[in-house]
């Protein structure tokens, strides 16, 4: 199910606005889960911790709100249209890191991430394939 819905946002056929903020983050997650999860679309209310070496450690909910802040400047603060691809692939991984390392959700942040990226990428004259 949550791969159809995935397909849904990525063909356009379900209008989210395209503000790349945490109300963007909030909406693709709560389209996609909407099915599985009562409280698709909010952000968890817990801290989370992941194991050494996945990338990031301790992420608290406080710092949730920030980081996508970070993520909503960086992407507004980009002109996507005009990059080289080994300066778009700089760009995209670290906005993709900062979404990354928000985990907003308990669960889903993964998917969530793959279809705000995907979004990004709209912006430029590039393509991502995360089955590589």
């Amino acid at each position: 199910e949550t791969a159809r819905r995935q397909r849904e946002l990525l063909a356009g056929q379900v209008a989210i606005p395209k503000t790349y903020d945490a109300d963007h983050v909030r909406a693709i997650h709560r389209h996609l889960f909407q099915d599985v999860y009562a409280w698709a679309g909010e952000f968890r209310s817990v801290n989370i911790s992941k194991g050494a070496g996945r990338g990031f450690g301790d992420v608290k909910t406080g710092e949730v709100d920030q980081l996508l802040d970070d993520v909503r400047k960086r992407v507004a603060g980009t002109d996507w249209g005009r990059l080289d691809r080994d300066t778009f692939a700089e760009r995209a991984a670290t906005v993709f890191a900062y979404l990354n390392q928000a985990h907003p959700f308990r669960e889903g942040n993964g998917r969530t991430g793959k279809v705000f990226m995907e979004h990004v990428a709209e912006r430029s004259r590039f393509t991502l394939d995360f089955g590589q």
